[in-house]
């Protein structure tokens, strides 16, 4: 064969088996609306933290203890006057029912039952911001930093804060929606995604003017069930996850159709589902002292520790 012939042959075998390579490489994960992917070649490589809210307690654990079954906490938060929380406002925070990782890790934004809602600095565990919401369920950061708030049963409805205004502890603004519980801002379709008793709404922000900012409601799509609990947006797809009373959910943002979880949807009762942005992994909570993963499964006890709603995280922990 020609010595050019035969090197151009080599050179074109050689990309063509690199390329295969990285096809069929399993460390890739892959994700689809049915909430399952192809697990990573390394367990312990499979989270970074779980933000973890229940009891009197917000908590993270450290994932690669998780991944031996292991519920190590690397930081923990309890409301109280050191905290930054006067001693009059501690029963606010005395059954936390949701925890997010704000600002790349440097935040946590809180939700209580009894009422509270606040920004913790995870470095110095104090309170940045804080208000009161009737039984509020979880929160959301909006553009711009302002925060919208579901009030569950006895508020029912939504609320946003701007912590920057001259007022940060009242809301200005405010709408109706029974038993709200999950909120997901959409970024993309810049949509603030809500969950009630029985609906997904879908509100748009108007106004440029934060003091005049209002929700608009866009569309409202019936819930095959009631109960509405949790809300999440799935990773690098359309689906939001969703939980209620008796089943979970994946509705498709393009489609507009639900469809049932296929590796959690007969589960009742789901306090909260959290996809692993990198690799897939499944979190559910069902409110106890123990978080459940899927893909690989695995059941960890927290010990005294209360987990009510788990959240992954996978930037580093300012602590």
């Amino acid at each position: 064969m020609n010595p050019l012939k035969r090197a151009h042959w080599r050179l074109t075998s050689t990309l063509f088996a690199v390329g295969l390579a990285l096809f069929v490489s399993p460390v890739l994960p892959t994700f689809a609306l049915s909430g399952v992917t192809k697990p990573s070649g390394n367990r312990a490589e499979r989270a970074t933290h779980l933000v973890c809210a229940g009891g009197k307690e917000i908590f993270i654990l450290d994932a690669g203890d998780l991944a031996k079954g292991i519920a190590s906490k690397i930081w923990s938060w309890t409301a109280s006057p050191e905290t930054g929380v006067p001693e009059s406002r501690t029963k606010w925070f005395a059954n936390l029912d949701d925890a997010k990782a704000i600002n790349d890790g440097k935040r946590v934004l809180i939700t209580a039952s009894n009422s509270g809602v606040a920004i913790v600095d995870v470095a110095t565990r104090k309170v940045t911001w804080m208000a009161t919401v009737r039984n509020a369920h979880t929160a959301e950061m909006l553009p711009g930093g302002m925060i919208a708030v579901a009030s569950s049963i006895g508020g029912d409805e939504l609320l946003v804060f701007d912590p920057k205004s001259p007022t940060p502890e009242s809301p200005i603004c405010r709408t109706a929606l029974p038993s709200a519980h999950g909120l997901v801002w959409d970024d993309d379709r810049k949509t603030l995604w809500a969950l009630g008793y029985d609906e997904l709404r879908a509100y748009k922000i108007t106004s440029n003017d934060r003091a005049q900012t209002q929700l608009e409601l866009r569309k409202t799509h019936k819930l095959p069930g009631i109960g509405g609990h949790d809300l999440r947006a799935m990773p690098k797809s359309a689906g939001l996850l969703i939980s209620n009373k008796e089943h979970v959910y994946i509705f498709d943002r393009i489609k507009e159709q639900f469809t049932e979880h296929a590796t959690l949807g007969k589960i009742e009762k789901v306090k909260s589902i959290d996809v692993h942005p990198v690799t897939g992994q499944l979190v559910h909570s069902l409110w106890g002292q123990k978080i459940t993963l899927s893909n690989p499964d695995s059941e960890i006890k927290t010990g005294s520790s209360i987990v009510y709603k788990a959240r992954w995280f996978t930037g580093d922990i300012a602590n």
